[in-house]
Protein backbone atom coordinates (compact mmCIF):
# COMPACT_ATOMS: atom_id res chain seq x y z
CA UNK A 1 0.00 0.00 0.00
CA UNK A 2 1.32 3.68 -0.86
CA UNK A 3 0.45 6.29 0.59
CA UNK A 4 -2.88 7.84 2.03
CA UNK A 5 -4.21 10.60 -0.09
CA UNK A 6 -7.04 12.97 2.60
CA UNK A 7 -8.86 15.59 0.52
CA UNK A 8 -5.78 15.44 -2.03
CA UNK A 9 -3.09 15.92 0.30
CA UNK A 10 -0.96 13.03 1.89
CA UNK A 11 -1.62 12.30 5.28
CA UNK A 12 2.12 12.63 7.76
CA UNK A 13 2.47 10.11 9.99
CA UNK A 14 -0.59 8.50 9.13
CA UNK A 15 -2.60 11.44 10.89
CA UNK A 16 -5.20 14.15 9.99
CA UNK A 17 -8.21 16.69 11.10
CA UNK A 18 -11.74 15.62 10.18
CA UNK A 19 -13.27 18.01 7.16
CA UNK A 20 -16.46 17.36 6.06
CA UNK A 21 -17.54 15.60 2.62
CA UNK A 22 -13.75 14.19 3.23
CA UNK A 23 -12.18 11.59 0.61
CA UNK A 24 -9.77 8.99 1.15
CA UNK A 25 -7.25 7.43 -1.40
CA UNK A 26 -5.66 4.35 -0.45
CA UNK A 27 -2.75 3.06 -3.97
CA UNK A 28 -2.59 -0.36 -3.78
CA UNK A 29 0.56 -2.39 -5.48
CA UNK A 30 0.72 -6.37 -5.96
CA UNK A 31 1.62 -7.74 -2.66
CA UNK A 32 3.79 -10.67 -4.37
CA UNK A 33 5.08 -8.20 -6.59
CA UNK A 34 4.26 -10.32 -9.69
CA UNK A 35 3.80 -9.15 -13.04
CA UNK A 36 0.45 -9.60 -12.68
CA UNK A 37 -1.14 -6.75 -12.73
CA UNK A 38 -4.99 -7.84 -12.75
CA UNK A 39 -4.64 -9.47 -8.80
CA UNK A 40 -7.33 -10.50 -6.71
CA UNK A 41 -7.57 -8.68 -2.99
CA UNK A 42 -9.54 -8.59 -0.56
CA UNK A 43 -9.77 -6.06 2.00
CA UNK A 44 -11.37 -4.59 5.40
CA UNK A 45 -11.69 -1.35 6.91
CA UNK A 46 -12.48 -1.51 10.41
CA UNK A 47 -14.32 -0.32 12.43
CA UNK A 48 -16.82 0.52 9.88
CA UNK A 49 -16.80 -2.78 7.51
CA UNK A 50 -17.41 -5.92 9.29
CA UNK A 51 -16.95 -7.62 6.00
CA UNK A 52 -14.69 -7.85 3.54
CA UNK A 53 -14.59 -6.79 0.24
CA UNK A 54 -12.91 -8.15 -3.10
CA UNK A 55 -11.75 -5.85 -5.82
CA UNK A 56 -9.32 -6.00 -8.70
CA UNK A 57 -9.02 -2.05 -8.75
CA UNK A 58 -5.55 -0.88 -7.42
CA UNK A 59 -7.15 2.41 -5.81
CA UNK A 60 -9.60 2.05 -2.48
CA UNK A 61 -11.67 5.22 -1.85
CA UNK A 62 -13.76 5.73 1.26
CA UNK A 63 -15.99 9.09 1.66
CA UNK A 64 -16.96 11.32 4.52
CA UNK A 65 -15.37 9.09 7.09
CA UNK A 66 -15.84 9.98 10.81
CA UNK A 67 -13.58 11.10 13.26
CA UNK A 68 -12.28 7.43 14.63
CA UNK A 69 -8.97 5.23 14.78
CA UNK A 70 -8.85 3.26 11.93
CA UNK A 71 -7.07 0.33 10.33
CA UNK A 72 -7.15 -1.19 6.76
CA UNK A 73 -6.02 -4.61 6.13
CA UNK A 74 -5.49 -6.75 2.66
CA UNK A 75 -5.20 -10.04 1.99
CA UNK A 76 -3.79 -11.85 -1.17
CA UNK A 77 -2.69 -15.19 -2.06
CA UNK A 78 -2.75 -16.05 1.43
CA UNK A 79 -0.37 -12.82 2.34
CA UNK A 80 -1.72 -9.68 4.54
CA UNK A 81 -0.66 -6.25 5.02
CA UNK A 82 -2.03 -3.88 7.25
CA UNK A 83 -1.98 0.05 7.68
CA UNK A 84 -3.15 2.35 10.39
CA UNK A 85 -4.23 6.00 10.43
CA UNK A 86 -6.12 8.57 12.49
CA UNK A 87 -8.82 11.15 11.81
CA UNK A 88 -8.85 13.61 14.29
CA UNK A 89 -11.69 15.29 15.80
CA UNK A 90 -12.43 18.76 15.74
CA UNK A 91 -12.72 20.50 18.76
CA UNK A 92 -16.75 20.43 18.94
CA UNK A 93 -16.27 16.80 18.22
CA UNK A 94 -14.35 15.87 21.21
CA UNK A 95 -16.13 13.86 24.05
CA UNK A 96 -15.44 16.71 26.35
CA UNK A 97 -16.84 19.53 24.24
CA UNK A 98 -19.79 16.93 23.86
CA UNK A 99 -19.96 16.37 27.30
CA UNK A 100 -19.69 20.49 28.10
CA UNK A 101 -22.40 21.47 25.40
CA UNK A 102 -24.64 18.76 27.24
CA UNK A 103 -23.98 20.50 30.36
CA UNK A 104 -24.43 23.65 28.72
CA UNK A 105 -27.96 22.80 27.38
CA UNK A 106 -28.59 21.14 30.89
CA UNK A 107 -27.81 24.25 32.91
CA UNK A 108 -29.93 26.40 30.48
CA UNK A 109 -32.91 23.81 30.33
CA UNK A 110 -32.86 24.30 34.26
CA UNK A 111 -32.43 28.35 34.04
CA UNK A 112 -35.60 28.20 31.41
CA UNK A 113 -37.48 26.41 33.94
CA UNK A 114 -36.46 28.37 37.46
CA UNK A 115 -37.37 31.31 34.95
CA UNK A 116 -40.81 30.04 34.32
CA UNK A 117 -41.29 29.04 37.91
CA UNK A 118 -40.03 32.49 39.00
CA UNK A 119 -42.22 34.23 36.66
CA UNK A 120 -45.20 32.14 38.15
CA UNK A 121 -44.33 32.73 41.93
CA UNK A 122 -44.15 36.15 40.98
CA UNK A 123 -47.52 36.33 39.66
CA UNK A 124 -48.87 33.90 41.99
CA UNK A 125 -47.11 36.52 44.90
CA UNK A 126 -48.83 39.36 43.29
CA UNK A 127 -52.15 37.63 43.79
CA UNK A 128 -52.02 37.03 46.98
CA UNK A 129 -50.77 40.57 47.84
CA UNK A 130 -53.46 41.37 46.23
CA UNK A 131 -55.90 39.73 48.05
CA UNK A 132 -54.22 40.78 51.37
CA UNK A 133 -54.14 43.82 50.73
CA UNK A 134 -58.26 43.60 49.45
CA UNK A 135 -58.72 42.21 53.00
CA UNK A 136 -56.49 45.08 54.66
CA UNK A 137 -58.75 47.32 52.98
CA UNK A 138 -62.02 45.47 53.04
CA UNK A 139 -61.25 46.14 57.01
CA UNK A 140 -60.39 49.67 56.33
CA UNK A 141 -62.95 50.46 54.32
CA UNK A 142 -65.64 49.00 57.47
CA UNK A 143 -64.09 51.46 59.67
CA UNK A 144 -64.42 54.01 57.20
CA UNK A 145 -68.07 53.05 57.14
CA UNK A 146 -68.68 53.72 60.28
CA UNK A 147 -68.22 57.58 59.59
CA UNK A 148 -67.47 59.37 62.93
CA UNK A 149 -69.24 62.41 62.11
CA UNK A 150 -72.56 59.56 61.40
CA UNK A 151 -71.88 58.25 64.90
CA UNK A 152 -71.76 61.57 66.83
CA UNK A 153 -74.39 63.21 64.58
CA UNK A 154 -76.72 60.30 65.04
CA UNK A 155 -76.39 60.01 68.98
CA UNK A 156 -76.98 64.25 69.44
CA UNK A 157 -80.08 63.30 67.27
CA UNK A 158 -80.99 60.86 69.96
CA UNK A 159 -80.13 63.45 72.36
CA UNK A 160 -81.93 66.29 71.36
CA UNK A 161 -85.08 63.99 71.07
CA UNK A 162 -84.75 63.08 75.20
CA UNK A 163 -83.73 66.63 75.85
CA UNK A 164 -86.89 67.89 73.56
CA UNK A 165 -89.01 64.70 75.73
CA UNK A 166 -89.77 63.46 72.72
CA UNK A 167 -89.25 59.82 74.23
CA UNK A 168 -91.23 58.09 71.21
CA UNK A 169 -89.35 59.58 68.41
CA UNK A 170 -85.59 59.12 70.48
CA UNK A 171 -86.49 55.30 70.62
CA UNK A 172 -87.81 54.94 67.40
CA UNK A 173 -84.44 56.66 66.12
CA UNK A 174 -82.20 54.29 68.57
CA UNK A 175 -83.65 51.26 67.64
CA UNK A 176 -83.10 52.41 63.71
CA UNK A 177 -79.57 53.30 64.84
CA UNK A 178 -78.88 49.97 66.47
CA UNK A 179 -80.37 48.20 63.72
CA UNK A 180 -78.36 49.57 60.99
CA UNK A 181 -75.03 49.24 63.26
CA UNK A 182 -76.13 45.67 63.44
CA UNK A 183 -76.48 45.32 59.54
CA UNK A 184 -72.96 46.83 59.18
CA UNK A 185 -71.31 44.35 61.44
CA UNK A 186 -73.29 41.40 59.61
CA UNK A 187 -72.28 42.68 55.88
CA UNK A 188 -68.77 43.32 57.01
CA UNK A 189 -68.09 39.61 57.50
CA UNK A 190 -69.38 38.90 53.94
CA UNK A 191 -67.50 39.63 50.65
CA UNK A 192 -70.49 39.47 48.33
CA UNK A 193 -74.35 40.53 49.72
CA UNK A 194 -77.38 40.26 47.39
CA UNK A 195 -78.80 43.48 45.98
CA UNK A 196 -81.62 42.95 48.66
CA UNK A 197 -79.80 43.13 51.78
CA UNK A 198 -77.68 46.16 49.45
CA UNK A 199 -81.09 48.27 49.30
CA UNK A 200 -82.12 47.50 52.83
CA UNK A 201 -78.88 48.67 54.23
CA UNK A 202 -78.88 52.07 52.02
CA UNK A 203 -82.81 52.42 52.98
CA UNK A 204 -82.04 51.55 56.77
CA UNK A 205 -78.68 54.41 56.61
CA UNK A 206 -80.90 56.56 54.39
CA UNK A 207 -84.37 56.48 57.15
CA UNK A 208 -81.75 58.03 59.26
CA UNK A 209 -80.52 60.91 57.62
CA UNK A 210 -84.29 61.71 56.95
CA UNK A 211 -84.83 61.14 60.23
CA UNK A 212 -81.91 63.97 61.42
CA UNK A 213 -82.59 66.75 58.68
CA UNK A 214 -86.52 66.40 58.73
CA UNK A 215 -88.59 67.47 55.98
CA UNK A 216 -85.37 69.35 54.11
CA UNK A 217 -83.92 65.35 52.76
CA UNK A 218 -86.02 63.00 50.66
CA UNK A 219 -84.51 59.50 48.70
CA UNK A 220 -86.01 57.32 46.60
CA UNK A 221 -84.27 53.75 45.77
CA UNK A 222 -85.90 52.08 42.63
CA UNK A 223 -84.67 49.19 40.46
CA UNK A 224 -85.18 49.38 36.71
CA UNK A 225 -86.07 45.88 35.03
CA UNK A 226 -86.62 44.31 38.27
CA UNK A 227 -84.19 40.40 37.94
CA UNK A 228 -84.06 38.93 41.16
CA UNK A 229 -82.79 41.27 43.58
CA UNK A 230 -82.37 38.32 46.13
CA UNK A 231 -79.61 36.24 43.95
CA UNK A 232 -77.86 39.19 42.46
CA UNK A 233 -74.71 39.67 43.89
CA UNK A 234 -72.57 42.66 44.75
CA UNK A 235 -68.97 43.32 46.77
CA UNK A 236 -70.57 44.28 50.30
CA UNK A 237 -69.88 47.47 51.88
CA UNK A 238 -68.85 49.81 48.97
CA UNK A 239 -72.17 51.72 48.09
CA UNK A 240 -72.89 53.13 51.39
CA UNK A 241 -69.75 55.82 52.08
CA UNK A 242 -70.42 56.83 48.16
CA UNK A 243 -73.82 57.60 49.42
CA UNK A 244 -72.74 59.24 52.50
CA UNK A 245 -70.59 61.26 50.59
CA UNK A 246 -73.58 62.57 48.70
CA UNK A 247 -75.55 63.57 52.26
CA UNK A 248 -72.43 65.12 53.89
CA UNK A 249 -70.57 67.13 51.00
CA UNK A 250 -73.33 67.62 48.62
CA UNK A 251 -76.88 67.92 50.62
CA UNK A 252 -75.28 69.33 54.00
CA UNK A 253 -74.14 72.69 52.48
CA UNK A 254 -77.61 72.89 50.11
CA UNK A 255 -80.10 75.89 50.93
CA UNK A 256 -83.01 73.80 49.51
CA UNK A 257 -84.36 70.23 50.41
CA UNK A 258 -82.37 68.12 49.74
CA UNK A 259 -82.70 64.65 47.69
CA UNK A 260 -80.66 61.23 46.80
CA UNK A 261 -81.79 59.11 44.26
CA UNK A 262 -80.00 55.68 43.39
CA UNK A 263 -80.72 53.54 40.50
CA UNK A 264 -80.12 49.98 39.97
CA UNK A 265 -80.55 49.00 35.96
CA UNK A 266 -79.78 45.72 34.88
CA UNK A 267 -77.77 45.34 31.96
CA UNK A 268 -77.23 41.68 32.02
CA UNK A 269 -78.06 38.56 34.13
CA UNK A 270 -73.98 39.14 35.30
CA UNK A 271 -74.10 43.00 34.65
CA UNK A 272 -75.47 45.84 36.46
CA UNK A 273 -75.07 49.51 36.85
CA UNK A 274 -76.06 51.89 39.53
CA UNK A 275 -76.86 55.24 39.75
CA UNK A 276 -76.22 57.45 42.97
CA UNK A 277 -77.60 60.83 42.23
CA UNK A 278 -78.03 64.18 44.90
CA UNK A 279 -79.31 67.88 44.02
CA UNK A 280 -76.57 69.27 46.27
CA UNK A 281 -74.08 72.12 45.86
CA UNK A 282 -72.00 69.62 43.36
CA UNK A 283 -68.35 69.02 44.09
CA UNK A 284 -66.40 71.92 42.88
CA UNK A 285 -68.51 74.13 45.41
CA UNK A 286 -68.23 71.50 48.35
CA UNK A 287 -64.25 71.59 47.90
CA UNK A 288 -64.74 75.78 48.48
CA UNK A 289 -67.06 75.40 51.44
CA UNK A 290 -64.75 72.89 53.12
CA UNK A 291 -60.99 74.35 52.05
CA UNK A 292 -62.02 76.80 55.66
CA UNK A 293 -61.83 72.69 57.02
CA UNK A 294 -58.92 70.95 57.24
CA UNK A 295 -60.37 67.89 58.74
CA UNK A 296 -63.80 67.53 56.99
CA UNK A 297 -61.40 67.64 53.90
CA UNK A 298 -59.24 65.38 55.09
CA UNK A 299 -62.06 63.22 55.50
CA UNK A 300 -63.92 63.05 52.67
CA UNK A 301 -60.70 62.48 50.59
CA UNK A 302 -59.80 59.63 52.53
CA UNK A 303 -62.96 57.93 52.01
CA UNK A 304 -62.83 58.50 48.32
CA UNK A 305 -59.44 57.07 48.33
CA UNK A 306 -60.27 53.97 49.77
CA UNK A 307 -63.53 53.50 47.75
CA UNK A 308 -61.44 53.99 44.47
CA UNK A 309 -58.56 51.46 45.91
CA UNK A 310 -61.05 48.79 46.62
CA UNK A 311 -62.45 49.47 43.17
CA UNK A 312 -58.97 48.57 41.96
CA UNK A 313 -58.21 46.00 43.91
CA UNK A 314 -61.85 44.09 42.83
CA UNK A 315 -60.88 44.49 38.73
CA UNK A 316 -56.84 43.61 39.89
CA UNK A 317 -58.85 39.93 41.39
CA UNK A 318 -60.52 39.69 37.79
CA UNK A 319 -63.28 38.15 39.21
CA UNK A 320 -64.78 41.54 38.96
CA UNK A 321 -64.74 44.07 36.27
CA UNK A 322 -66.06 47.43 38.37
CA UNK A 323 -66.46 51.09 36.43
CA UNK A 324 -66.87 54.20 38.15
CA UNK A 325 -67.36 57.48 37.09
CA UNK A 326 -68.50 61.30 38.67
CA UNK A 327 -70.26 64.21 37.14
CA UNK A 328 -70.81 67.00 38.61
CA UNK A 329 -71.59 70.37 38.33
CA UNK A 330 -73.87 73.05 40.61
CA UNK A 331 -77.08 71.15 40.15
CA UNK A 332 -75.73 67.88 41.96
CA UNK A 333 -73.91 65.06 41.38
CA UNK A 334 -73.82 61.68 39.49
CA UNK A 335 -71.94 58.72 40.91
CA UNK A 336 -72.38 55.47 38.16
CA UNK A 337 -70.88 52.37 38.70
CA UNK A 338 -70.98 48.74 36.82
CA UNK A 339 -70.34 45.90 38.42
CA UNK A 340 -69.97 42.80 36.11
CA UNK A 341 -68.61 39.66 37.25
CA UNK A 342 -65.85 37.38 34.54
CA UNK A 343 -67.21 34.53 36.31
CA UNK A 344 -70.75 33.81 35.75
CA UNK A 345 -72.34 31.47 38.51
CA UNK A 346 -75.80 30.02 38.02
CA UNK A 347 -75.30 29.87 41.94
CA UNK A 348 -75.43 33.39 41.87
CA UNK A 349 -77.86 34.24 39.35
CA UNK A 350 -80.94 32.08 38.75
Amino acid sequence: MDNLIYNNKILIDDKTTYTTNNHLQIKVASIDFSENKNFIYKYQLLPIQKKWITTTSNQISFNDLPPNNYELTIKSNGKENSLKFKIAPLWHQTLVAKILFWLIGLISFIGIILGFRKKELVKQTKKLNAQKKLADFELHALRSQMNPHFVFNSLNAIQYFITKNEIDLSEKYLVKFARLIRMFFDFSREKEINLKDEINLLNGYLEIEKMRFGKDFNYKIDVINDFTVDRFKIPAMLLQPIVENAVNHGLFHNKGKGLIQIYFTFITKNSIKISINDNGVGIEKSKEIQKNSLKSKLNKNKSTNVIKERIDLLNQTKKWIVTYKTTSNNNGTSVNLTFTKNEYSQSDIN
